[in-house]
């Protein structure tokens, strides 16, 4: 399988620079500061490394984009290197020797260049170019060709609005869903209670245990409280409408149906609750509900 030709405009680097001998210590704090701005301002990766009396500084192999880096590959390379060579100065500059190399790819060449150090200290570039099979970089469009496609997609996208506005109602949808997410006033919350109005009243608030539940506080009426218990006896007036008796009778069950209605009156949501004992109920009797995603504007109870 053959290997993927280099691409043009990208760089990386190999070999080592090796300084010694260093007291315990010296040049450390100095050594990693630098790699850490030689990353952030130059765009380049090293590796620093005391092992007894010796620093050894590696750069990462990998491959780079030449436009990543402050300067060109080589002379933002020597900028680097140049600054690590004048912080190792002093009454005890140690001996510093590199064979760090970068191989820089252009349109049909290779340049290799080797950043040496000489016996004064001072940095020398030595550099070859040779031809090399290359492979073009990707295509980055432009500043003013991404703003040309962005004109373009922007103008489709607004003709596409402009259409499906024929057949869908986007201001009832907007509408709609500010709605839904518009806080709920239980305040106003309305309570349909249908046939159980004679019976019980119903109050909706929020939870008081998590944000997302609703307490419904159900409190019979004094005669629902009798009638309760005449049923337990097998009896009810015979007199009492049938529309009534099935309200007890649900009562009774220990089910109530709830359905949440939104601003048009329309319902989206059921649930049920149940009761327990409400005849012997001393005060309201209270049920946690999860809340609706939806906003609603009343409640409607049902058989």
């Amino acid at each position: 399988m053959s290997r993927p030709l280099p691409v043009e405009g990208t760089f990386h680097l190999e070999g080592l620079l090796e300084a010694e001998p260093l007291a315990p210590g010296q040049f450390d704090s100095s050594i990693r500061e630098w790699t850490t701005l030689t990353r952030r301002d130059l765009g380049l990766h090293f590796h620093a490394q005391f092992e007894g009396d010796t620093l050894n500084v590696m750069p990462d192999d990998r491959w780079l984009d030449e436009r990543q880096t402050a300067a060109s590959a080589e002379a933002a390379i020597e900028a680097a290197l140049q600054n690590l060579l004048e912080r190792m100065t002093g009454d005890r500059r140690p001996r510093i020797d590199s064979t760090i190399r970068s191989v820089r790819i252009g349109k049909g060449k290779e340049v290799q260049t080797l950043y040496a150090v000489n016996q004064e200290g001072k940095l020398e570039l030595r550099s070859r170019e040779q031809a090399a099979d290359t492979a073009p970089p990707p295509f980055r469009p432009s500043r003013r060709q991404r703003l040309q496609a962005a004109a373009a997609a922007a103008t489709v996208i607004l003709t596409l609005f402009l259409l499906s506005s024929l057949f869908v109602d986007y201001r009832a949808l907007f509408s709609g869903l500010i709605g839904d997410l518009r806080p709920i006033d239980f305040a106003a919350v309305q309570v349909e209670s249908g046939p159980f109005e004679p019976w019980l009243a119903v109050e909706v608030s929020a939870g008081r245990r998590f944000r997302n539940e609703l307490e419904i506080r159900v409190t019979p009426s004094p005669r629902l409280r009798r009638l309760l218990l005449d049923l337990q006896r097998g009896e009810l007036p015979p007199e009492l409408p049938w529309r009534d008796r099935l309200a007890v009778e649900a009562v009774a069950r220990g089910i109530l149906h709830i359905a949440f209605v939104d601003d048009e009156g329309e319902a989206f949501g059921f649930t049920r609750i149940r009761l327990s004992n409400l005849e012997e109920a001393e005060e309201a009797a209270k049920v946690n509900l999860p809340r609706p995603r939806r906003s609603f504007a009343a409640i409607r109870l049902d058989y």
